[in-house]
């Protein structure tokens, strides 16, 4: 079972989240940055699906952390987003795609398949 990791401080967006993913994926959920690259290293997940703002950080400081520590992830990572310019966002942080807030079940589901496929 592949595994996604889920960076977001909504507990909405979780709680939806784990709601429909939990039949088709292993999931972990953080809601804070704060140890996060040890969360995600323990974890290996396929893929890491993150919010940009979280709080008082936000996603270029978490990818600024994962290269900090040299942890050589080659992990897809989406953000995910309610932000303005989001795909501009994506391209910035060097991810690998977005997906904007809000979004269906089935966009969701969909984009996540594609990019474990990819």
């Amino acid at each position: 079972m592949k595994r996604l990791f889920i960076l977001d401080d909504d507990e909405d967006i979780l709680d939806i989240l784990q709601h429909i993913l939990c039949d088709t994926y292993e999931l972990r959920f953080k809601k804070d940055a704060v140890d996060v690259v040890a969360s995600i290293i323990d974890f290996r997940p396929d893929l890491i699906l993150m919010d940009n703002f979280l709080g008082t950080t936000n996603a270029s400081e978490v990818m600024s952390r994962l290269s900090a520590q040299g942890t050589g992830l080659s992990v897809p990572i989406v953000l995910f987003s309610a932000s303005p310019n989001i795909e501009d966002t994506a391209k910035k942080l060097g991810l690998q795609g977005f997906i904007q807030k809000p979004s269906s079940i089935k966009e969701i589901r969909s984009y996540i398949r594609e990019m474990l496929v990819n």
